[in-house]
């Protein structure tokens, strides 16, 4: 994760920062260039996501999204938590 951070923080995509009163605890906020990036990579998964199988019910789109979600959600969530 660490890595990653470093990473999109040479890119100018992400901006980090001390907290106030909490040690070596750092802020990690997106820049407006990290906004961009993000919205083009939203858009993306949109464009992706119209182009699902039309032998899919809306109904059953929809729960394949939120199971797609779910499963991004699961593999960014911190190991053990």
């Amino acid at each position: 994760m660490h890595a990653i951070v470093l990473g999109l923080e040479r890119r100018g995509l992400l901006a980090r920062a001390a907290v106030p009163g909490r040690g070596r605890a750092r802020a990690a906020e997106l820049t407006a260039g990290g906004d961009r990036v993000l919205e083009r990579a939203h858009a993306a998964v949109r464009a992706i996501a119209r182009r699902l199988p039309v032998e899919l019910s809306e109904p059953e789109r929809e729960q394949l999204l939120d199971l797609l979600g779910r499963c991004a959600r699961s593999l960014e969530a911190p190991a053990g938590g």
